[in-house]
């Protein structure tokens, strides 16, 4: 039979959640590219009390992808090139 124990683990503080975003902005610093031209793309978290925050970066759960690889790519923190 298994031996059971308690354990005493002290205070647990909890940090902030982020709130859920209700929309997402997209805007590109650069609104037309030429051939090997580069932009990034800026992600921009609105919600629902109007607050906003950057979640541009990897690390914040973006993620990006292009329909069509012929016309750009664009990089795992969303920085676009023009092929």
């Amino acid at each position: 039979q298994a031996a059971s124990a308690i354990v005493n683990s002290g205070a647990i503080t909890w940090g902030s959640i982020d709130s859920v975003p209700v929309a997402l902005g997209l805007t590109a610093q650069r609104k037309r590219l030429s051939t090997n031209d580069v932009s990034q793309l800026i992600a921009t978290a609105i919600n629902n009390d109007a607050t906003t925050r950057d979640v541009t970066a990897r690390a914040n759960g973006t993620t990006y992808a292009i329909s069509n690889a012929l016309i750009a790519d664009v990089s795992e923190g969303g920085q676009v090139k023009a092929e």
